[in-house]
């Protein structure tokens, strides 16, 4: 277990609301967004309102800024699957690299995540997002040559489980592989204007 990533009390908060509502308020088959807080600071309504009138499917947000892929992996029962979702985003692993740990650690407990929610959701179409880019320097210890390394083991596993893989490096980074300055405000977290380009390819691939 990583003692850097013991949650706070608003963590804590944050997670136990999430149950609550995935117990008390959400319904089965929806779409769920779960992940850290690049996920968290997504405005699911605003970005997704469209897909939602047109395919009837509410869309849940279940991001926790800080979050690490252990972590992710010991809320996806209470959070996540409970509901029983039609189609879950993830996006989780930069924390894990800001941390100093690198692909197979990442890799390892994403794994576990992924055949939990294939096991207690059979029908789940689960959709991986590579890590993103970042701006070297600009985001803590996190460097796109291990972000890079890390999403090799991610490709491979979205192989193995025959899970849907988008790597958005290709977009969001600019020609020295840094995410752009126009998709970011901070070098890691994404601005509008990076979520509006990843939400268009998102939104192709949702069920």
């Amino acid at each position: 277990m990583l003692r850097q990533t013991e949650y706070n009390a608003h963590k804590k908060r944050m997670c136990n609301d999430y149950t609550f509502m995935s117990r008390n308020a959400a319904k089965e088959g929806q779409v769920v967004f779960f992940g850290d807080s690049i996920t968290e600071f997504l405005s699911v309504g605003d970005w997704y309102g469209e897909y939602s009138v047109r395919s009837g499917k509410e869309v849940y947000n279940r991001g926790i800024g800080g979050d690490t892929t252990n972590r992710l992996f010991e809320r996806a029962r209470d959070n996540v699957t409970c509901i029983k979702p039609a189609a879950v985003v993830i996006l989780i692993g930069t924390n894990d690299i800001g941390f100093g740990f690198e692909g197979d650690f990442v890799s390892s407990n994403i794994e576990k995540t992924l055949m939990l929610i294939k096991e207690e959701c059979p029908g789940c179409k689960i959709i991986l997002q590579a890590i993103y880019p970042v701006i070297n320097g600009r985001a803590g210890r996190r460097s796109n040559r291990v972000i890079l390394e890390a999403n090799k083991k991610l490709e491979a596993l979205s192989e193995k489980y025959g899970v849907t893989y988008l790597d958005f490096t290709g977009i969001l980074a600019d020609g020295q592989g840094n995410l752009k300055e126009e998709y970011t405000y901070d070098g890691l977290h994404l601005s509008a204007a990076g979520y509006e380009v990843t939400t268009k390819e998102i939104a192709k691939h949702l069920p």
